[in-house]
């Protein structure tokens, strides 16, 4: 049976040598990926320490020290993250989102070179219950006010959007939303 990944797929080999182009030996590699159009990512921290902390400062305690070295990791592996925007957790009460922590967040990822999506704009899992209160009809008008208020909210910092979660809608097959 045929590969059906196989365009997805090559074998490349690499070699390693030294400044006059002697192959190394028994000698330990530090491989870096570096930008370019393959996206190679996954979630990224939504909420980050202090600035001071970011930008080189003491971190305070050692959770937080542990943290920056986990986001000085990931920055080292992936060129690509997801933020998250279940309404749920993103706006807990109407009206009063996330979007500080958010944007702050995004931007300083985005500073690093890092492209980002926000996931998703609609699932009914991570749903905000203050939700519930209203007929469909009003639900759905605040899905597509919500939709375009974050979309716009975050244009230029977050481009690429999932409008539904993969796994729970039956529109799983929809592209990513695009902000122009």
């Amino acid at each position: 049976m045929a590969d059906k990944y196989a365009h997805r797929k090559a074998t490349a080999r690499i070699r390693f040598t030294d400044g006059n182009g002697a192959p190394l030996k028994d000698t330990d590699v530090n491989v870096k990926l570096k930008n370019h159009k393959f996206l190679f990512g996954v979630g990224a921290y939504d909420f980050l320490p202090p600035d001071e902390v970011l930008n080189g400062g003491q971190a305070p305690d050692e959770q937080t020290a542990v943290m920056m070295t986990k986001i000085r990791e990931w920055l080292d592996l992936v060129n690509y993250g997801t933020m998250h925007f279940y309404w749920g957790g993103y706006e807990h009460e109407e009206g009063k989102t996330n979007f500080e922590p958010m944007m702050r967040s995004a931007k300083y990822y985005a500073g690093k070179g890092v492209k980002l999506k926000g996931h998703p704009l609609c699932w009914h899992t991570v749903c905000a219950d203050w939700l519930m209160k209203y007929d469909n009809a009003t639900i759905l008008s605040k899905q597509l006010d919500r939709i375009n208020r974050d979309v716009t909210a975050f244009k230029g910092v977050i481009d690429v959007w999932r409008s539904f979660r993969q796994s729970s809608s039956p529109m799983s097959g929809w592209p990513l939303a695009r902000s122009h």
